[in-house]
Formats: structure tokens, C-alpha cells, sequence
């Protein structure tokens, strides 16, 4: 980030990215990368840069070229993961604030045509005082059309306590209900995971334990909304009081949180009771290995 500013002549950028919080530094790394060959020297540098084993990178497609589609985005993305093929897939991210219904069935159209490295899709964007672009029966549809492919579903889900939240948080457990019923037969494990899951009304909390449906918990960035302090219950642990709980760790954004998964896990293990012995390889397209 600090040389893409220093190559755009950007000194308010290069100034941020030392003193901007969280969600302003979101702001000014969208600014910084604006271009497919950034995308593309962004997530070469995040894979080259992790010591993990394995890594799920989400993104959330953006017309970078004027009058063009999502396509230059996501070949560019999809350009570095091809580098990496077994340490690296991806995730497209539909931004609930941004695309439409139209808009996120392109980035679904787009992620099947990479079945090699796009293992997933994420429905996420958080904005307290924003209009939601994709909400309601338009989201259940497009959560039904992503678990009708081969494609996995991250989606974040009570993150805000507010009316609008809540309304969309029954639209997508009564389409992820809906489609359990068409299916039976079929495991959440490697298909869906939820993000956040902290301000949930009952009846969504009984549709999460009905399913098994994995939370992925990220203990920084919760700290960070204020949700959660170390040393006490998590708001997850009143959605699952047991130990063998299908909760996934993750680092949410390392860069954004100054973290990385080692620190998490050391806060994770200080201060959860799960036993995460199935959890740490949970993978889109498979079942967790111990």
C-alpha cells in the first residue's frame, strides 16, 4: 500500500495508511488499488507474505475500467492465485451496500468460470447509516443460486443491532432453511459458514443450531466493534454453549486489525471454550481435517 501512494504522488494516502482506524483504512486501501495490475501485486504480496498453509482470500469485485464489467478485476485476481495453486484460493465478495441483485449474479457467473481457484462467495459490507442494495427477497435469491452451485456461502449475519439487520438476517436463514429442505441430505461442512453472529433474535438462533451452521469468529475485529472483551462470554457462545461447536477461527483482515492468525489463535485459546481440533483446516469444497 505504502508503494502504491508513493507511486500515485499521494502523501495524504501515505499519511493514512500510519494513522487512519479501521474502517477509514478500508477507505484508503480501495483509493490505493484501483487498477487490475494492483489487484493483482496486492494479492501476490498477502499470499508471498503469510506463513500459513492455506489461505481463503476474499474480494470484492469493482469496475475498475470505465464502461467495463467485473471481468478485469476478477481475471487479475484470479492471475496471482493461479501462482499459488495450493496455498491460495479465492472468495468474490458481494457488497450488500453496493450491488444489486443483476450485479451479484455477475460476480457469481464470474467465480464459476474459475472452479480451479474460486472456491466461494461472500455477502458482506457493513454501514450503519447506508441503504442496503441487495436485501430481502433479492438476497434469499442470491443465497439460493450460490448453495445451487458448486460454490461456498461466507456470509456475515447479525453484525449491526439494528431493524435493517435483523430483517435481512431472517431473509437469509429462511433461504438457507428453504434450501436445506430441497436438500436434506446435504452438510453445511465446506458450504456455508456464517461471519460475526453476534445480534441475533431466537429464531435465528434456532435455525443456526438446526442446521449445525459453522460461525467463523475473528476476536480482534470483534474487540474492535466492541462486541466483545477478553475475559468475557463471547456473544457466540450463547448461540453454542458447547464445546465441540462448529466454530471456525479467523483473522477477518490482517492488515485492517494489525493481526495475523497466530495472534488469534493465542486470544482464542486465552479466551474460548471450543475445541477447535476439526476447525482449523475447514476448507469451501471439503470437510474439516483434524
Amino acid at each position: 500500500m505504502k508503494r502504491f501512494a508513493q507511486s500515485d504522488h499521494d502523501q495524504y494516502a501515505l499519511d493514512m495508511l500510519s494513522e487512519a482506524d479501521v474502517l477509514k483504512l478500508f477507505q484508503i486501501v480501495h483509493h490505493l488499488v484501483h487498477s487490475p495490475e494492483r489487484i493483482e501485486l496486492a494479492t501476490e504480496d498477502v499470499i508471498t507474505k503469510s506463513s500459513a498453509d492455506y489461505l481463503e482470500i476474499r474480494t470484492t469485485p469493482r469496475n475498475c475500467l470505465s464502461g467495463q464489467s467485473f471481468r478485469p478485476y476478477v481475471k487479475a485476481f484470479v492471475s496471482a492465485l493461479r501462482r499459488y495453486p495450493d496455498k491460495a484460493k479465492g472468495i468474490l465478495s458481494i457488497d450488500r451496500y453496493r450491488h444489486d441483485l443483476n450485479m451479484a449474479r455477475e460476480i457469481i457467473t464470474l467465480a464459476l468460470e474459475y472452479p480451479d481457484c474460486l472456491v466461494g462467495i461472500d455477502i458482506s459490507g457493513v454501514n450503519p447509516t447506508g441503504i442496503r442494495t441487495l436485501r430481502g427477497n433479492d438476497l434469499g435469491a442470491c443465497i439460493e443460486t450460490i448453495l445451487d452451485r458448486p460454490l461456498g456461502l461466507a456470509i456475515h449475519v447479525g453484525e449491526l443491532a439494528c431493524e435493517k439487520d435483523q430483517r435481512d438476517n431472517t431473509a437469509a436463514f429462511t433461504a438457507i432453511d428453504r434450501w436445506f429442505q430441497r436438500h436434506p441430505m446435504t452438510t453445511c461442512v465446506g458450504k456455508i459458514r456464517l461471519g460475526h453472529a453476534i445480534f441475533l433474535a431466537e429464531e435465528h438462533i434456532c435455525l443456526i443450531r438446526k442446521h449445525q451452521l459453522p460461525i467463523e469468529i475473528c476476536p480482534t475485529c470483534h474487540q474492535f466493534l466492541g462486541c466483545w472483551r477478553n475475559g468475557q462470554a463471547h456473544p457466540v457462545q450463547a448461540v453454542y454453549p458447547e464445546h465441540t461447536s462448529p466454530v471456525v477461527l479467523g483473522t477477518d483482515n490482517a492488515l485492517n486489525f494489525s493481526t495475523s492468525f497466530q495472534r488469534e489463535k493465542e486470544l482464542f485459546l486465552n479466551a474460548f471454550p471450543y475445541d477447535l481440533a476439526n476447525s482449523w483446516c475447514y476448507r469451501f469444497g471439503q470437510s474439516p481435517v483434524a
